[in-house]
């Protein structure tokens, strides 16, 4: 999957956050959605790391 783009909602918490962080670890691009948007920018320094 290394190289494709996926967009995942919910991203700040549960199953989106996980979701993100398994196809992050197989270099996945991603785009991450959520309404809660300090959370979502915690899950994404988290994901980056």
């Amino acid at each position: 999957m290394k190289g494709k783009t996926c967009l995942i909602t919910g991203t700040a918490s549960g199953m989106g956050r996980i979701a993100a962080k398994a196809l992050a670890e197989k270099g996945v691009n991603l785009i991450l959605v959520d309404f809660d948007t300090e959370n979502g920018i915690l899950a994404k320094d988290e994901i980056i790391q």
